[in-house]
């Protein structure tokens, strides 16, 4: 059974709605700024809310604006971006993780009400009759004033945790109880400063920059609560245009069936893993340079980006579908099998498999390049085992590839160091790993003789190598060549080696690294 919804409540996301303005409930945007006086004005006092929300990993940014206060429908409305988000709903745009150390703290403050006072049908004695192609289905009716914020901790490592939830509570409860008169001692102060990781989103008149420290925006909220000048509209009420005019000719908006509603809510279930997956690639995406210095591994990156934003292209097209599924459905009561159909369309059903495989091999790309990098500044050659391993081994041990390492390493009048390594080992032997980095190269700095560091990774062959291992090759001296009747026939047959390892590196680098066409 459906009906017209004569009455209906949205948090304020655009703030310069005013009496009288006209409201697209379909897509929850304003029509215009139309204003008209108030018929009622009520102050309000002692009338703050605050909430001190603890992180979980397994609930979404979508859940946590229903608990301060979004309803569904607006909420349906920010995540397919019918409407453009400010304020305390940026939290949907929140790019860090949330995690155990997560603290939500939400506060507002309502300073005054005001108010249309009409009758039904006869709303033409205050305001004027809207024009009918605006689209606008609702009037504002009711406005409540104040202003609000929304501060998102991330507690630090080196904290306690329950010595931070605490001193967060205390500041909760005074904040409900409508007291701002805050005093802190300094072993108090002095944790609330470690809390530097703080953002912040709350009301534009009193919050310009997102990184505010908790203890900045504490001591600010007496001025703020009692200059005007910050307060704007946090609610509106609104009536039916057609409730107000007795006109059947205006837009009409629909509860929806128990039906339509349950496909609705399975569009945040599909978008915010996928959502999810899009900030982490982007977190991720935020710690690789620009330009890798190396230019295989900055054509695999420059195809990444690429890939990205193919992917994107394609969350893009959902959302877009969806969202006129929303409206649809807000206003002409589509089949419920509209939702159903584009939510299992493969092109979108498989979208979140497709970008969590993708972060992984993104991720594996990173710890590689951001290995080679550090190597690289330092002067450290790297060397894929599996670039030198050629078919005819079916069984690769140690000595096969100290036998290949030694054909086209050992140098003339010159030490050469190798390191066996692999991303495995480096992980769970990190300070192990940073030992013997640091002592290869002081010991390059500390010897006269030339030093040439050479990293093999085995991390494609891990299962070989047990433990790091540090070898120097025996320096061939050219006095040894001069004597050597063979000197000659050695000389082309490390040449030979080496083009072979040549050759099968450039094969290898083609066969894995560039993307097919």
């Amino acid at each position: 059974m459906t009906f017209n919804t004569n009455v209906i409540e949205r948090k304020a996301i655009n703030v310069l709605g005013r009496l009288g303005s006209p409201y697209d409930a379909s897509i929850d945007k304003l029509i215009n700024q139309h204003s008209v006086e108030a018929s009622k004005v009520q102050q309000l006092n002692k009338c703050s809310v605050s909430e001190l929300l603890s992180g979980v990993q397994s609930i979404d940014l979508f859940t946590y604006l229903e608990v301060i206060g979004f309803d569904d429908a607006l909420r349906q409305s920010i995540l397919l971006c019918t409407v453009s988000i400010s304020g305390i709903s940026c939290l949907i745009n929140y790019e860090q993780s949330i995690n155990e150390n997560t603290r939500l703290m939400y506060y507002s403050y309502v300073s005054k009400e005001e108010e249309l006072i009409f009758e039904s049908g006869k709303a033409n004695h205050i305001v004027s009759l809207p024009i009918t192609s605006t689209h606008a289905t609702h009037m504002i009716t009711k406005i409540l004033w104040g202003f609000e914020f929304l501060c998102v901790i991330s507690i630090p490592d080196y904290e306690d945790n329950d010595t931070i939830d605490q001193l967060l509570r205390r500041i909760s409860s005074q904040l409900k109880e409508d007291r701002s008169d805050f005093f802190f001692t300094e072993n108090e102060k002095y944790h609330l400063n470690q809390l530097n990781n703080v953002t912040v989103y709350g009301s534009e008149t009193c919050i310009e920059n997102s990184n505010i420290p908790l203890l900045t925006i504490l001591t600010s909220l007496i001025s703020w609560q009692t200059e005007n000048n910050f307060h704007h509209p946090l609610k509106y009420t609104m009536h039916s245009l057609e409730y107000l005019y007795n006109n059947d000719q205006f837009p009409h908006i629909y509860h929806l069936t128990n039906q339509t509603n349950g496909d609705i809510e399975k569009i945040s279930t599909v978008m915010m893993p996928i959502d999810n997956s899009i900030k982490d690639i982007k977190r991720l995406f935020e710690k690789i340079p620009d330009n890798v210095s190396n230019p295989a591994l900055n054509s695999q990156w420059t195809y990444y980006k690429e890939e990205f934003c193919s992917l994107l292209d394609i969350f893009g097209t959902f959302q877009d579908s969806l969202r006129v599924i929303l409206v649809r459905a807000r206003r002409n009561f589509p089949k419920s099998i509209e939702i159903h159909q584009i939510i299992s369309d493969q092109r979108y059903s498989s979208l979140e498999t497709k970008l969590r495989a993708f972060y992984q091999k993104v991720y594996r790309w990173y710890r590689e390049m951001d290995l080679i990098e550090r190597l690289t500044n330092h002067e450290i050659q790297h060397i894929n085992v599996s670039d030198i391993i050629t078919n005819q081994h079916k069984c690769i041990t140690i000595t096969n590839i100290d036998t290949e390492l030694q054909c086209f390493l050992s140098k003339e009048d010159k030490i050469v160091i190798m390191w066996y390594s692999s991303n495995q080992l480096k992980r769970i032997k990190s300070d192990k790993w940073e030992q013997i980095y640091e002592r290869l190269i002081f010991e390059r700095r500390q010897t006269k003789r030339e030093i040439s560091l050479v990293y093999v990774d085995f991390s494609q062959y891990q299962q070989i190598l047990d433990d790091f291992i540090v070898k120097k090759l025996p320096v061939q001296s050219k006095s040894d060549h001069e004597h050597d009747p063979l000197r000659g026939k050695n000389q082309r047959e490390r040449l030979c080696h080496f083009y072979l390892f040549v050759i099968n590196h450039i094969s290898f680098f083609l066969l894995h690294h560039v993307p097919s066409s």
